[in-house]
């Protein structure tokens, strides 16, 4: 798929991931609009992709406010004619602590990481079908793959992110809209700032941009890296539960 002159809304480019991928897509060509709840970090990415050659139209976005993403794809789409992509990519995490489950906490994460990304895909779904074109890019993360320790609330909205975009890649076969899943594993973002656990083969936000604009130029179903993380992952998911659960804890233990 070429990138060039491809009308992209991204959501969560304030930071991390998302910024990097604003640039990339800069890069690349694509007409930007980027989102999030943080005007003055879309603004640095703005500032960035400017940097990068291109442009990008600020449009900030509160993804939990409901109709929110319907008036943002409205005027997009008024401005644009279309949109061609949606690239999924704001976030919320904070670890499980079973002890003191705080619940407002995992409510927070799957309204903004779930239930944000139904309602982005709602607001550009149904003119795609119609015109039968269109890409939905969802990020979501290689803890979908297998239960971890600390990661009950964020891991189980990243694994209904796999299941929803496998469904609609399937539904939307023959509508011709593509559905890219996108499985990352440790990014250094804000995200993962504070976290106190080991996160092996990190990688910086352009590593990540990178791999995922070569997997939207591929077509790909699915893009996942780094591979040193995501295919053991993926090996352990398929592996008997008693192996797999004592794989992860001798893992912890180290």
């Amino acid at each position: 798929m070429r990138l060039k002159g491809q009308r992209v809304w991204l959501i969560g480019a304030s930071s991390g991931i998302g910024a990097a991928l604003a640039v990339a897509l800069a890069e690349r060509g694509a007409t930007l609009a980027i989102s999030a709840r943080s005007r003055e970090g879309l603004e640095q990415t703005a500032s960035l992709v400017a940097k990068a050659g291109g442009q990008a139209r600020v449009e900030t976005l509160d993804i939990t406010s409901p109709g929110a993403a319907e008036a943002v794809a409205a005027r997009l789409r008024e401005s644009w004619g279309a949109i061609d992509m949606l690239i999924y990519g704001a976030g919320a995490w904070a670890p499980t602590d079973v002890a003191h489950l705080d619940v407002q906490s995992i409510e927070q994460q799957i309204a903004v990481n779930y239930v944000g990304l139904v309602r982005a895909i709602g607001a550009v779904l149904p003119p795609m079908v119609q015109a039968k074109r269109g890409t939905i890019v969802g990020i979501a993360s290689v803890s979908a793959y297998v239960g971890l320790p600390r990661a009950e609330a964020y891991g189980s909205t990243k694994a209904a992110i796999n299941y929803l975009l496998q469904s609609l890649r399937l539904d939307l076969r023959r509508r011709g809209v593509k559905v890219i899943t996108v499985n990352p594993g440790f990014v250094r973002t804000p995200l993962t700032a504070n976290n106190d656990f080991p996160m092996p083969f990190m990688l910086e936000p352009e590593q990540a941009a990178r791999a995922i604009v070569r997997g939207i130029e591929r077509g790909s179903g699915e893009v996942h890296f780094p591979l040193r993380l995501s295919l053991p992952l993926k090996v352990l998911g398929k592996l008997p539960r008693p192996v797999y659960e004592w794989v992860i804890a001798a893992t912890m233990k180290r």
